[in-house]
């Protein structure tokens, strides 16, 4: 090769000095590495596994955070709650009675009992007695204590 090939009007031009580096070293001081992509894939793969556990761990611990904050809300505002509808069923209450026992003195004041036996059945609440309303009445507590 003659110099002139490497001239700037050359496209060896930026090729100087490389190709006679290149023929002094006979072996490569940085060889290829096979399967260095399939590792960084598994090392991409278990990164992300490990992030989401760590997701789906604050995920719950959020909601957990938020539930038990929203049941002490409801704890706190219960009574007032619980107050207010029996206010209205107290007084849906008293106004089906006075319909019907206005209805019943205008007919016939027996009739009143009838269909106060009838309609207004005197049923035990279950779980009142047994001390919970929850699927097949369990309460929470184990061991045996647990039904009654």
């Amino acid at each position: 090769m003659r110099i002139r090939d490497f001239d700037s009007h050359s496209p060896m031009f930026r090729n100087r000095h490389f190709n006679e580096e290149r023929r002094s070293r006979l072996f490569s001081d940085r060889p290829f590495i096979w399967g260095r992509f399939p590792k960084y894939l598994i090392a991409w793969a278990l990164s992300m596994q490990f992030w989401a556990g760590y997701y789906l761990y604050h995920k719950h611990a959020l909601s957990q955070h938020l539930h038990d904050k929203t049941r002490k809300a409801n704890r706190r505002t219960l009574p007032f709650v619980q107050a207010m509808e029996d206010i209205r069923f107290i007084a849906i209450q008293e106004r089906n009675y006075m319909i019907l026992k206005a209805i019943c003195d205008r007919a016939d004041p027996r009739m009143f009992e009838l269909f106060r036996s009838r309609y207004n059945q005197e049923d035990l609440f279950v779980s009142y007695y047994i001390g919970s309303t929850m699927r097949n009445y369990y309460d929470g507590r184990m061991g045996r204590s647990r039904w009654w």
